[in-house]
C-alpha cells in the first residue's frame, strides 16, 4: 500500500511541476493528510494530498490554498508559499521549509505565537478578507458552541458498542455536558448576553483553527513557521484561545497558558476585553468537554478511515483505548476543578 501511496505521490507531483521530479520521499503525515518532500533540480516542494470522504465533504485543500494565498498576499511569510492546486485532485504544492518540530516551547516560542495571530488580526480589513469563509466547526455564538458539542455527542452514541466507551458516554461524557451548558446559558443570562446571537463581525478574529505548537516548524535560524490552515476563518475568539490552550498536540504546562491567554488579550480591543472575558469563563469549561470527544474520533468508522489513508500505523484496539485514557484526563479538567486551566479570572 506504501508502494501505491509513493507511485500516486510521483504521478501527482510529475502533473504539478509539468515534468517528473528528481525525487519524492515520505515528507510527515497528520492525522488527515499525507506530506511528500518533492526535489525538482535545486528546488524542493511540499506536496500535500488530503484524502477524501463521502461523511466529510469540506473542500481541505481548497480552504488550505485560499488562506495560504491570502495571508501571503498580505505579507505574511512565516507560512508555506502556495505554488499550485488542484482541487479535483485533492493535492497541492507549496514551498518546503526545513525545520524541526518543537517538544519543549520557550517563552519566547510561546510569545512568537501570539505575535503570529497579532499579525494575523491586522489582515482582518485586508482585501479578500470578507470573503474567507467561517473557520471549521465554527462557533460564532454560545448556542452554535452546545449544539455542536451534542451533534458530537449524539454520533458518538451512534457507535458506542465497546463497552467502555458506552460506560464513558453514561456516566460522565453526557452528565458533565449537560452541567457546562447549563453553566454557560446561566453565566449568559446572569451577565445579558444573547446565548443564540451570533457574534459582530467586529468581535471575530480570522482564526487558523488548528493551531499550535504542533503545527509550528522552528527553522535552522531559530524562527517559527506556521503549518496546516485547511480549517482557516472567521471564528469566536474564545474558541481560538480555548482550542490552543485545550489541543492535546500543545500539552501547554499552567505558566505556558497563562503567557498564551495574556498575550491573546493584547490583541483585543481593551474595549471587548471584559466582555471576551465574560463569554470566556462560561464556555472555555464547554471546549473542555468538546475536546474531550473530539480526542474519540478513532471510535467514528469515517474519522478511522482518513487516518489510514493518512498513513497512520496504530491499530483501531490501540488508537481507540489510547484516545479513550485521554478523553478521559481532557475530561477531569471540568470534573477535576482544573476548569480554568489555572487562568484567573477576576
Amino acid at each position: 500500500m506504501m508502494h501505491d501511496a509513493a507511485q500516486l505521490a510521483v504521478n501527482l507531483a510529475t502533473h504539478m511541476l509539468g515534468a517528473p521530479p528528481d525525487r519524492v520521499e515520505p515528507g510527515g503525515s497528520g492525522g488527515n493528510n499525507r506530506l511528500w518532500k518533492v526535489i525538482a533540480g535545486s528546488d524542493t516542494f511540499a506536496l500535500k494530498t488530503y484524502p477524501r470522504q463521502a461523511a466529510d465533504p469540506r473542500d481541505r485543500v481548497g480552504a488550505e490554498y485560499a488562506a495560504l494565498s491570502f495571508l501571503t498576499r498580505n505579507g505574511i511569510l512565516d507560512v508555506p508559499r502556495p505554488l499550485a492546486v488542484d482541487v479535483a485532485a485533492g493535492c497541492a504544492l507549496y514551498q518546503w521549509i526545513d525545520g524541526v518540530r518543537l517538544t519543549a516551547p520557550s517563552r519566547d516560542d510561546v510569545d512568537a505565537l501570539v505575535g503570529f495571530l497579532y499579525r494575523v488580526q491586522w489582515l482582518r480589513d485586508a482585501e479578500g478578507a470578507d470573503g474567507l469563509a467561517p473557520a471549521s466547526a465554527a462557533c460564532p455564538s454560545a448556542a452554535a458552541a452546545v449544539n455542536q458539542a451534542e451533534q458530537r455527542l449524539n454520533r458518538l452514541k451512534d457507535v458506542m458498542g465497546a463497552p467502555e466507551l458506552a460506560a464513558f458516554i453514561a456516566h460522565d461524557l453526557e452528565p458533565t455536558l449537560e452541567a457546562v451548558a447549563t453553566h454557560a446559558w446561566e453565566g449568559y443570562d446572569a451577565a445579558g448576553l444573547s446565548f443564540d446571537a451570533d457574534l459582530e463581525r467586529a468581535d471575530q478574529w480570522l482564526s487558523p483553527s488548528d493551531f499550535g505548537f504542533h503545527n509550528v516548524l522552528k527553522r535552522p535560524n531559530g524562527s517559527l513557521a506556521f503549518l496546516d490552515f485547511e480549517y482557516f476563518g472567521w471564528d469566536d475568539p474564545v474558541k481560538a484561545v480555548a482550542d490552543v490552550i485545550l489541543h492535546p498536540g500543545m500539552n501547554l504546562d499552567t505558566a505556558s497558558a497563562h503567557r498564551f491567554f495574556d498575550g491573546a488579550g493584547t490583541i483585543i480591543d481593551p474595549e471587548r476585553w471584559e466582555h471576551f472575558q465574560v463569554r470566556f469563563r462560561f464556555l472555555y469549561p464547554l471546549y473542555v468537554v468538546i475536546w474531550s470527544m473530539i480526542m474519540l474520533n478513532e471510535f467514528l468508522p469515517e474519522r478511522w478511515e482518513r487516518r489510514v489513508l493518512a498513513g497512520g500505523v496504530d491499530t483501531h484496539a490501540a488508537a481507540t483505548a489510547r484516545q479513550l485514557a485521554r478523553a478521559r484526563a481532557m475530561l477531569s479538567r471540568v470534573t477535576g476543578g482544573e476548569n480554568d486551566c489555572g487562568i484567573a479570572f477576576a
